[in-house]
């Protein structure tokens, strides 16, 4: 934060003002345009680096915490397919997801 000393150099506070503040304040910046879409074209996935590991995963992912007790297989596959279809690589899931049968589920597609 950018500070500016009030009064005469022999005066010990300092004190920030609105306009050196407004400058010195970070604004978020997009990491890309956006772009209106169409909804009758198609739009291609966008994807991002997961971490350091130099993975590429879609920037919408799928929790999956519902396979296995609110729906079934027959479900869990046409929700699967449609998104590897539209491009998602992110699927969200855990050992205690779907009374432990989501990861099977999300397997077995």
């Amino acid at each position: 934060m950018a500070c500016v000393r009030s009064g005469s150099s022999d005066t010990a506070s300092a004190s920030v003002t609105k306009k050196s503040y407004r400058r010195s304040v970070a604004r978020p910046k997009p990491w890309r345009e956006r772009r209106a879409v169409n909804p009758e074209e198609e739009r291609a996935m966008d994807y991002r680096r997961l971490g350091s590991s130099g993975l590429k995963v879609s920037e919408v992912g799928l929790g999956c915490n519902n396979f296995g007790m609110r729906i079934g297989q027959d479900e869990t596959n046409a929700v699967v397919g449609a998104c590897l279809e539209s491009g998602v690589t992110l699927f969200d899931t855990a050992d205690v997801y779907g009374g432990s049968k989501s990861e099977v589920m999300l397997a077995r597609r």
